[in-house]
């Protein structure tokens, strides 16, 4: 991957993550993702919380625990 293309990346996931951190500063939604499947909902609802959560000062194990129980439960229930 040449250095153009890493730096492109990295500019479109800045602007996404800055696009989260305004939206939550004003107190409104984060533009919503499409997602195709209940896993990938699960996922990505997954990786905003901790995203949020490392913004507003770090992920407490409570809430990794949490997490991590949902889905388990959902790859649980796919799989039955």
């Amino acid at each position: 991957m040449s250095y153009r293309r890493t730096d492109s990346i990295n500019r479109s996931r800045g602007h996404y993550y800055e696009e989260l951190r305004s939206a939550n500063q004003l107190g409104k939604k984060p533009r919503q993702v499409k997602s195709k499947t209940a896993e990938e909902a699960a996922l990505l609802e997954y990786a905003t919380v901790m995203y949020r959560a490392r913004m507003v000062g770090g992920v407490t194990d409570e809430m990794r625990r949490h997490y991590d129980a949902l889905l388990k439960a959902h790859y649980a229930a796919r799989a039955a």
